[in-house]
């Protein structure tokens, strides 16, 4: 095992992996919608996970659009 990472980290890391698997995984598509908007927090945290998403070799600017 490389030195400063500990088994701890090791699981915490499997278990989030794990996490994003099993959400991929069990996706459904959304036909309901409901009538009430979304709270900015979550607008701002699926923003942010797209901010760091891959961009084949850094070479492609992101453009977000938030309707």
């Amino acid at each position: 095992m490389p030195r400063g990472i500990e088994s701890k980290d090791l699981v915490e890391q499997y278990l989030k992996i794990m996490n994003v698997l099993e959400a991929i995984k069990t996706r459904r598509s959304t036909r309901k919608f409901k009538d009430q908007p979304v709270e900015l927090e979550k607008l701002q945290a699926i923003v942010e996970a797209g901010r760091f998403g891959p961009t084949g070799g850094n070479a492609q600017t992101n453009h977000f659009f938030v309707i």
